[in-house]
Parts: C-alpha cells; sequence; structure tokens
C-alpha cells in the first residue's frame, strides 16, 4: 500500500527520519513506539503527504488521497460550530449536501458528542478537540488512518471509546498506523509495533 524507499528527513540540517526499506500492507495496524524526538511523528507527516522527504521515495499504491485520514496530535479546530468543523470534511454541494449533514451528526454521535454539536469548536476542551477530530476524519470512508497520539488528552471513558470506534475501522479494513507512548494501547490496536530510535527504525514486533 505504502512503501519506503531509502528515505531521508532533515530539519535544519540535523537528521530526523532515515528509513532505508519498509512496506505498510493494506489492511495492517501498526503502532509506532519510541522516545520522542525519535521521528514518529516525521514519519507520519511524510505519510499523510504533509511533509516531502528530502532524500528517497513513497509509494502509495491503490490510494486515492481523500481514503488517507490524518490527524495530528494537536489537531487544528476552527471556531465555528462543532457541527460545522466535522460538515468541512465532506462535499458541499449535488446531492450529498442533502446528507451530509445526517452523516456529520452521526459521526459526532459515534464519539459522543453530538450534543456539542452547536458549541463552537474554540471552546472545547483538548479532550473534546480530539474527539471532533476523530469524528471528522471518519465522517468519510478511510482506507487508512493516520494517528498521531490520538488520545493524548482523552481521560480513560474517552480512551476506551476512541479504540473502540478505531478497532471497528480496522475490522472493516482500514489501516492503522498510529504513534503511541501507551503499550497496552499498542498491544489492544496493534498487529506490528514498530521501534524508533534517533530517527531509525530499531526494532519490530508482531502480535
Amino acid at each position: 500500500m505504502i512503501k519506503l524507499v531509502q528515505v531521508e528527513k532533515y530539519f535544519r540540517g540535523r537528521p530526523a527520519l532515515s528509513i532505508a526499506a519498509y512496506t505498510f500492507e493494506r489492511g495492517g495496524r501498526y503502532a509506532l513506539m519510541g522516545p520522542n524526538g525519535s521521528g514518529k511523528s516525521t514519519l507520519l507527516r511524510l505519510l499523510a503527504g504533509v511533509l516531502r522527504p528530502d532524500a528517497g521515495e513513497i509509494r502509495v499504491e491503490g490510494l486515492a488521497a481523500d481514503a488517507i485520514g490524518y490527524m495530528p496530535q494537536f489537531p487544528y479546530i476552527f471556531g465555528f460550530s462543532v457541527l460545522k468543523n466535522v460538515l468541512i470534511a465532506l462535499p458541499a454541494g449535488g446531492a450529498e449536501r442533502r446528507t451530509a449533514r445526517a452523516a456529520a451528526l452521526q459521526a459526532l454521535e459515534r464519539l459522543e458528542i453530538g450534543h456539542l454539536a452547536a458549541r463552537p469548536g474554540g471552546t472545547l476542551s483538548g479532550g473534546e478537540k480530539q474527539r471532533l477530530a476523530l469524528a471528522r476524519m471518519l465522517v468519510r470512508p478511510r482506507q487508512l488512518l493516520l494517528l498521531d497520539e490520538p488520545t493524548s488528552s482523552l481521560d480513560r471513558a474517552g480512551t476506551l471509546l476512541a479504540e473502540q470506534v478505531l478497532a471497528e475501522c480496522a475490522r472493516q479494513g482500514c489501516a492503522l498506523v498510529m504513534a503511541s507512548h501507551d503499550q497496552g494501547q499498542a498491544q489492544r490496536l496493534a498487529r506490528t509495533v514498530l521501534l524508533f530510535e534517533s530517527g531509525r527504525l530499531a526494532g519490530e514486533d508482531q502480535f
């Protein structure tokens, strides 16, 4: 699905990521683990197309751009309503527009924040913003989810709900690539754990 070949990324001349070769398979479930600054977030941003590699190649095969969902650790939330924050991820015209509102409300209910639909996005707590970002990403069908610490601001109940929603997506065939510091979460959601150290892939474990 996504192949990395001799990928290098530098920030201010310093190496941030170096991967000789790796393939993320269709339908795979991957957890990226390692200390802060080890390259996890950089890899996710490269896979999402937010960054471009300074050397090497990232080959995306059989995936349309809108089939990939990316959620950074601190997602951007617009100041208008929570509902509109989700609606912007959907087509704005044609017959689809008539069903967009229902789909957006359903996505919010899925993350148990439907009661916040009319609230301005900027007034939400950190955990509510992460739930909103998940709802916005999942309001349309995805084949690959790229997630950077997706539950870092959630309490235990919110974390379990988010994991349940992500596990359901995975069971439906959606691939997951997720950075996490929570080993238990990695074991619950992933089938492959990639260990990073100093910008390099230092190990791989299978569950």
